[in-house]
């Protein structure tokens, strides 16, 4: 009954929210509001923007997995590999959200360069997105993605991220892949310790802004907490390294919907 209740809900109101919409992709998103656009600590931000894969120092991968609002049919998948040739960046990215009735798959595949002393970072993101209904047909669509990171001073960076330029269209309805633009920026408070801010606004809201503090507290211990103005969503979490090897937890929490927990494992030699 739950599974055909939400089936009805994402029938009715998919003109008006769009699909491929997620909270976070990992764990370390979701702790920090994802508002890591601007970030230079850490590969895997290449998902918020593409031009963060030159933020790899060798080949790493991770696996994030959660249940939004504690809700079987909300379950999320994702996985990503990110690794570093010369003065360029790759990144993979697969994501799975739904469950037996209804389903969303992505994948994404990134590409950066940076310039001038790695002080300008450029990249470009290819996003295909498949979305599949129990006893319907399957919908696919192209997206790419543009994004940048400029560096002010040693301390402060600057970025701006393009989603879905192309404006593509899921069943002939382009407000269901928005084009998305984004402004962020990371401040080094110092060698520990970081401070995240994005802006980010479509046309169909109001614009958002999301923003998160990283604290290096020990080698193998780092704190994050996050806050979005999106449904005024507090986050926090926490990373555990042992080795090459590194857990994430993190929680999201909504005033209506509840609590959504996150967990992921990533393997980093090089972080």
């Amino acid at each position: 009954m739950k599974s055909k209740i939400l089936l009805f809900i994402i029938f009715t109101f998919q003109p008006l929210f769009p699909a491929f919409d997620y909270q976070a992709s990992t764990p370390y998103q979701a702790a920090l509001s994802n508002s890591l656009i601007a970030s230079t600590w850490g590969a895997q931000v290449f998902i918020l923007n593409p031009s963060l894969a030159v933020n790899s120092q060798g080949f790493a991968a991770s696996l994030s997995y959660t249940q939004f609002y504690g809700m079987k049919d909300l379950r999320y998948t994702a996985g990503n590999i990110s690794f570093p040739y010369n003065a360029w960046g790759l990144g993979i990215n697969l994501e799975n959200f739904g469950g037996a009735l209804y389903q969303e798959n992505k994948v994404t595949v990134a590409v950066g360069r940076s310039y001038y002393d790695k002080r300008l970072a450029v990249g470009i993101a290819f996003h295909w997105y498949n979305l599949s209904v129990k006893n319907y047909s399957t919908i696919n669509s192209l997206g790419i993605t543009l994004g940048a990171r400029l560096q002010i001073t040693p301390s402060l960076f600057a970025a701006g991220v393009v989603e879905n330029i192309n404006q593509p269209k899921l069943n002939g309805h382009p407000e269901e892949l928005p084009l998305k633009m984004s402004f962020g920026l990371f401040y080094k408070l110092s060698e520990n310790m970081g401070f995240h801010v994005r802006l980010q606004k479509d046309r169909w809201f109001k614009p958002e802004v999301s923003m998160g503090v990283e604290y290096h507290l020990m080698p193998r211990l780092f704190l994050f907490s996050g806050y979005s103005t999106m449904a005024s969503i507090p986050s926090g979490g926490l990373r555990i390294k042992s080795g090459k090897l590194m857990f994430d937890y993190s929680l999201q929490y909504h005033f209506q919907l509840g609590t959504t927990h996150f967990i992921g494992i990533a393997y980093a030699p090089s972080s």
